[in-house]
């Protein structure tokens, strides 16, 4: 025969539905009830709720970060004063209306001087008379062909010296400007050639034109007496 242990029966809680109950889970759930709400009226006072309440009363210091939307407006505090709005750039002047420049001449070569022109203001370089003041002289002086008496071949002076220096430049000088010219009759050739070719190219541009507009005139005629036209 086997004997019973009493069993104790197991703890009911103290909790009463449908009433005031002071139960611990009751006041847990109290707690965080108040606790939560406590918390969501901290969150609602935030810094952006704060800021929102400040710049509604109008606090220079507090504004909306870019354009009002009506709805999630985020409120930045800017310190002293609003940022300034950038200025506007300012425009670009209006571009200077110059005059126009006028056509420059091109080719104002003169004509150059002839070969007999040349060969006056230049005498040759040969012996040289002239007949009207019947003088006659060389344009250098020769070294003397004589002997003196000590046996030496006579020189000629220093000033006939520089003299000679003087001729051989002018020669020098002389042959330049004989090239130069002879450039400047081909370039002049080449002008004249040029605004041959112009003159022609232009009257060829003339009868283009002629024709163009002929060509126009007809065809408004035609199209003026043409009777299915609208």
């Amino acid at each position: 025969m086997h004997m019973m242990q009493p069993v104790e029966a197991p703890a009911q809680t103290p909790h009463n539905p449908f009433d005031v109950c002071d139960c611990q889970d009751c006041l847990d759930e109290a707690y965080k009830l108040e606790y939560e709400e406590e918390d969501n009226q901290r969150k609602k006072k935030g810094s952006q709720f704060t800021l929102k309440q400040r710049y509604e009363a109008g606090d220079p210091t507090v504004g909306l970060l870019g354009e009002p939307s009506g709805k999630f407006d985020y409120y930045v505090l800017y310190g002293d004063s609003k940022p300034k709005p950038k200025p506007p750039k300012p425009s670009p002047p209006p571009p200077l209306k110059h005059p126009p420049t006028p056509p420059k001449e091109c080719f104002t070569l003169t004509p150059a001087p002839s070969p007999q022109n040349y060969h006056t203001e230049f005498p040759p370089l040969s012996t040289f008379e002239n007949v009207q003041q019947k003088a006659r002289h060389s344009w250098k002086i020769e070294n003397p062909t004589t002997i003196g008496a000590n046996g030496v071949q006579h020189q000629v002076t220093p000033a006939e010296a520089t003299l000679n220096w003087q001729s051989e430049n002018a020669v020098a000088q002389n042959n330049a400007l004989r090239s130069i010219i002879a450039k400047q009759e081909d370039l002049l050739k080449s002008q004249a050639a040029l605004s041959n070719r112009m003159t022609g190219l232009e009257g060829i541009i003339y009868e283009i034109r002629s024709k163009i507009l002929g060509l126009h005139n007809e065809l408004l005629q035609m199209a003026y007496n043409n009777p299915e036209r609208p």
